[in-house]
């Protein structure tokens, strides 16, 4: 059984190339810098090869810094075209991982199989963050570490549309901007505070330690600034760290 609907399927689907295009183009860009920083600062440093999860992968942005950090890199999505693309980015890339087709709610590995789990954009637009967050302490090793980086981009939108603020995107169609706020607009998370309820939730899931950072900027920390990377789109949008929707980044350890 899935979560997901098929109309958000289809959005993401739809999304695939254009999605995957511009991502690769922000590679060896600050902003990519900015992600790899944080990897730097909380990849585990263990004695054998760390077993990374990418949890709605993508374009494998996530799974490319992973591996070419020497980890042994899986990722997910539940978009069957966002999974051939990080495949073939990967391997573009020289690099290696294994890619399939998954629901966040429904992870498809045992218990106790990764030492660490990365997202990034993900649960914002999921019927059930809970139940997925649940699902990745559940395959998370003990001491393993868990890094969200999200946003709150469903609440954005919904604000930005009761303002009458026409929303704008450089790689999205008007068609696939309205989508995507119907897709998010009545969904739970868009009605909680974030991150503050993420972390109360994975804290009520087990996690023994958490550290939660408002923006990516705070969580590279001042000794390593980078000049701000100049995200597609309006603040309506919410397409930058420090708009209506700042990414936070969230490190949970089991």
């Amino acid at each position: 059984m899935e979560n997901q609907s098929e109309e958000s399927r289809e959005y993401w689907s739809d999304r695939a190339d254009d999605y995957s295009a511009h991502q690769m183009e922000t590679t060896n860009s600050n902003k990519q810098q900015r992600f790899a920083l944080i990897i730097n600062r909380y990849m585990p440093r263990l004695s054998r090869t760390v077993n990374a999860l990418d949890v709605g992968c993508g374009s494998a942005f996530l799974s490319i810094l992973l591996a070419q950090r020497g980890a042994n890199v899986t990722g997910t999505d539940f978009s069957a075209d966002m999974v051939k693309h990080a495949q073939e980015n990967m391997e573009a890339f020289g690099l290696s991982g294994k890619f399939l087709q998954a629901d966040a709610h429904h992870l498809p590995f045992d218990d106790e199989s990764f030492d660490m789990i990365v997202t990034r954009n993900m649960t914002w637009v999921i019927q059930d963050v809970k139940g997925a967050y649940s699902q990745m302490m559940r395959v998370l090793r003990p001491g393993g570490l868990l890094i969200n980086m999200d946003a709150n981009y469903g609440r954005a939108f919904n604000a930005a549309g009761k303002a009458g603020i026409k929303p704008t995107h450089a790689t999205q169609t008007p068609e696939q901007l309205r989508k995507r706020n119907e897709l998010a607009r009545d969904l739970a998370i868009t009605k909680v505070d974030r991150p503050s309820w993420d972390i109360a939730t994975l804290w009520d899931l087990g996690a023994r330690h958490i550290e939660c950072f408002r923006t990516v900027d705070e969580a590279i920390g001042a000794g390593n600034m980078i000049q701000p990377f100049d995200y597609a789109g309006s603040p309506a949008a919410a397409q930058h760290d420090d708009g209506d929707a700042p990414m936070f980044v969230l490190v949970a350890w089991k």
